[in-house]
């Protein structure tokens, strides 16, 4: 999966203009990818429904992207901007067409 994502990703160019092969949107879009797709294969798998089931693999999906958006966020960078080198990487990864185009087909 990660050749295929870096592969997707390695001619690409966002809105910017800027090229998006590089390791800060190559390692975003596999993380995002990696926990979407075992969250999906969970759910698949899963032969008795409860709310707890709901409850973790729908939550684990949803904790990924809050996650993410914190540590991404202004606040996490200006509170220690040696440690939060990703200051705004997730906006930009996100609002590519690549990366849902990836996932997607990562999906399919």
């Amino acid at each position: 999966m990660s050749l295929y994502t870096y592969q997707m990703f390695a001619e690409s160019v966002n809105f910017d203009g800027l090229d998006q092969q590089s390791m800060y949107y190559i390692g975003t879009a596999i993380a995002g990818i990696v926990t979407i797709v075992v969250n999906f294969q969970v759910a698949l798998e899963t032969t008795l429904w409860t709310v707890y089931n709901h409850l973790l693999t729908w939550g684990s999906i949803l904790m990924w992207f809050i996650l993410f958006l914190v540590i991404c966020s202004p606040f996490a960078f200006h509170m220690s901007p040696e440690s939060f080198s990703y200051f705004d990487g997730i906006y930009r990864v996100i609002q590519t067409r690549t990366w849902w185009l990836t996932m997607f087909l990562t999906l399919v």
